[in-house]
């Protein structure tokens, strides 16, 4: 089990993280897709936020310790 924190409104690392949330769900969401297999469209998605992804793997280690 990973020790995942509740939301602190408080904690600008959860706040970011609900902003970067915000911002991949809408860019995910305004995709035109062109495959049309599972993991055709997940690779899609993936790379239209990649770089947020990064993002959130590096601020969920800060907020985490690791």
């Amino acid at each position: 089990m990973l020790p995942i924190p509740r939301f602190n409104k408080n904690d600008p690392l959860h706040v970011k993280l609900a902003e970067l949330s915000k911002k991949c769900h809408a860019k995910v969401a305004s995709i035109k897709f062109t495959k049309k297999s599972t993991a055709g469209l997940r690779r899609e998605a993936r790379r239209s936020i990649e770089k947020e992804i990064a993002e959130i793997d590096r601020l969920v280690s800060q907020l985490l310790g690791l």
